[in-house]
């Protein structure tokens, strides 16, 4: 008797596998080096190729090692087929950052692919904003007809701040972001080499700014200030690259029209009942300047005799007109 056997011989061993439908995805996006996560556990889909007269994929594997190098995790993984192009599907725990996966298929000859090997990159820390030049709890004034511009400083150390995700709120108007009308939004990346620009600026206590972006938001006074009611928050929105996000008050603002009020009178005797600021020789004028806000800045125009002077007064500060004494001042002068 003669027994007849057909003997299959598989050489290839199967190999990864994309195409432009066909791309490996971990948690849920497209790969690429460098995309950023926020989970230690994450849903991997991959493919590899297996002859169509090959023996058929039995066993995928998979193999993660941290940042040293050292394995921390293995597992297979199940293909939707044997053969031609097997898709995998698989929930995998314990990623860390800056770890790598490596997958590598077995067919039933033995033949095993090379490893594909990709790194994991997580961040599990929202962006930190911190005040730049305005704390985030001072109340700051506006006459409601100049735009105003709010700055503030955002660390994050892994994954960095999403510049696209970036948006505010300006009471009742939300999602302003830098595409929307009469908002300006600029992200300036502070380094070793330009801090020195932007540290003069600066009224925090970081003993260095470098690795932080500074943050500008500049807002209509039309659009958003004008008619303004109270005390208004501005509030931002910000994510990192890794999905991470943050939401608070970076600025307080208040609407003030109301001009300072000021009063002047003279402390010299007059020598007209009628008119208590004609002397004879020399007049000194007292005043105040009252508000409901702070008092920020009090000018004096004085003139005589065809002369002007501008003065920045201080407090306590008297101004004194001699016109006996013509000087470069027209006999102005004060302490």
């Amino acid at each position: 008797d003669v027994t007849t056997a057909t003997v299959l011989i598989d050489t290839i061993a199967p190999a990864w596998y994309e195409d432009d439908e066909n791309k490996f995805k971990l948690g849920g996006k497209a790969y690429n080096a460098e995309n950023w996560y926020k989970a230690t556990s994450l849903t991997a889909i991959g493919f590899f190729n297996e002859a169509q007269n090959g023996s058929g994929i039995k066993e995928i594997s998979y193999v993660i090692k941290n940042a040293g190098g050292e394995e921390i995790s293995t597992g297979t993984v199940d293909p939707n087929r044997a053969n031609g192009i097997a898709k995998f599907q698989q929930d995998i725990e314990n990623f860390e950052n800056n770890s790598t996966i490596k997958f590598t298929v077995t067919d039933e000859a033995g033949n095993s692919s090379s490893s594909t090997e990709f790194t994991v990159k997580l961040d599990f820390t929202e962006p930190a904003p911190v005040m730049y030049d305005v704390d985030f709890t001072s109340v700051d004034h506006t006459n409601g007809k100049a735009d105003k511009t709010v700055k503030f400083l955002v660390f994050d150390k892994e994954s960095g701040l999403k510049e696209d995700a970036v948006s505010f709120s300006v009471g009742s108007k939300k999602n302003l972001n830098k595409d929307s009308d009469g908002v300006t939004v600029s992200i300036t990346k502070i380094t070793a080499e330009n801090e020195a620009t932007y540290k003069s600026e600066y009224k925090g206590s970081l003993e260095s700014l470098a690795g932080y972006d500074l943050l500008s938001v500049s807002l209509n006074a039309e659009k958003y200030l004008s008619g303004l009611s109270g005390t208004l928050g501005i509030t931002a929105s910000l994510s990192d690259n890794a999905g991470n996000s943050w939401s608070g008050t970076v600025a307080q603002i208040e609407l003030d029209t109301i001009a300072p009020k000021v009063t002047l009178s003279s402390t010299s005797p007059s020598i007209y009942a009628d008119e208590k600021t004609k002397v004879n020789k020399i007049v000194t004028l007292q005043g105040t300047a009252s508000d409901s806000n702070t008092v920020t800045e009090v000018r004096l125009l004085a003139s005589a005799n065809g002369k002007e002077k501008l003065y920045y007064l201080t407090n306590g500060q008297t101004i004194t007109y001699d016109s006996k004494n013509e000087t470069s001042s027209g006999g102005i002068s004060y302490n």
